[in-house]
């Protein structure tokens, strides 16, 4: 677990850091992170933030060996300039 000054970093902390760094992810990506309900953690983000996610449909292979439809999000633009601001700020204050 990563920690704060003594405090776990929570999910959402730990994701918004990840799209900050440019990072774009899909459901099976941010698995690997932690995450297991990406577009909810992207709807708590825009709502508590005030940014807005790029999306992209696509195929990836799932389990089962054929191709399952997911969404890939990501910041870009002012979006990913505000972000980058909100972990500079909380990082400045921690």
């Amino acid at each position: 677990m990563t920690y704060l000054c003594n405090k776990p970093v929570r999910k959402l902390d730990r994701m918004l850091v990840l799209f900050a760094n440019g990072r774009s992810l899909n459901t099976f990506q941010a698995k690997e992170e932690g995450d297991t309900c990406l577009h909810t953690t992207v709807s708590d983000l825009q709502a508590r933030h005030g940014i807005r996610f790029s999306r992209q449909w696509e195929e990836v292979p799932n389990r089962f060996g054929t191709k399952t439809r997911v969404l890939r999000y990501w910041l870009q633009g002012q979006d990913l300039q505000r972000a980058c601001q909100i972990v500079a700020a909380r990082r400045a204050s921690a």
